[in-house]
């Protein structure tokens, strides 16, 4: 055998390492693909568990105390001008469902929630902001609250251009009661 065919062998030998190198590596970066869409598929679902455990107490608090349930339909239709209860009530209600979309905005972000619940959140916050006091309140608390939030809201409800549906027509618990905002407490029955 001459250098030539040495040579020959060599280059062979080298060329068969290297697609076997390649061939063993396009496997572990499919099996890595998978694992990672598996592990995605986890954390999205662990992800729309969390948010739905917290939506769960954002209406349960209006279920339990019929005071509350009565100061967040006070503050929707007015917030400066209601009273020092009425706007606590409403006004931690209406923090809580933001700090969820807060959590909305940055899952979408990485992708760990479907883009129906998504919306579906979106819908509900900008429902509260839209109604007088929702709005009212909006103001002073876009000061104090993440400012991703803040922006996308505003964005989305310039975008809608004023097709966004009060969380009342929504959820229609939370519809004024003329009696609610018409009678005194004191007025007779």
């Amino acid at each position: 055998m001459n250098w030539e065919a040495l040579g020959a062998i060599g280059e062979l030998v080298a060329a068969t390492g290297v697609m076997g190198t390649l061939l063993f590596v396009g496997i572990q970066v499919r099996l890595s693909n998978r694992q990672t869409s598996q592990a995605n598929k986890i954390a999205r679902g662990a992800s729309q568990r969390d948010l739905l455990k917290q939506t769960a107490g954002f209406f349960q608090i209006t279920f339990d105390n019929p005071t509350v349930l009565q100061d967040i339909r006070l503050g929707l239709m007015s917030y400066d001008n209601a009273s020092h209860e009425t706007q606590a009530n409403f006004g931690t209600w209406a923090f809580a469902l933001m700090h969820i979309m807060e959590q909305c905005v940055y899952m979408d972000e990485d992708n760990l929630i479907t883009e129906s619940s998504f919306i579906g959140f979106e819908t509900v916050a900008l429902g509260i902001i839209v109604t007088p006091g929702g709005a009212e309140w909006w103001m002073h608390t876009k000061k104090v609250i993440g400012m991703t939030l803040v922006e996308h809201l505003d964005r989305r409800l310039i975008e809608l251009e004023g097709r966004t549906p009060p969380v009342y027509e929504l959820f229609t618990q939370f519809a004024p009661i003329e009696d609610d905002i018409t009678k005194p407490e004191s007025a007779p029955q």
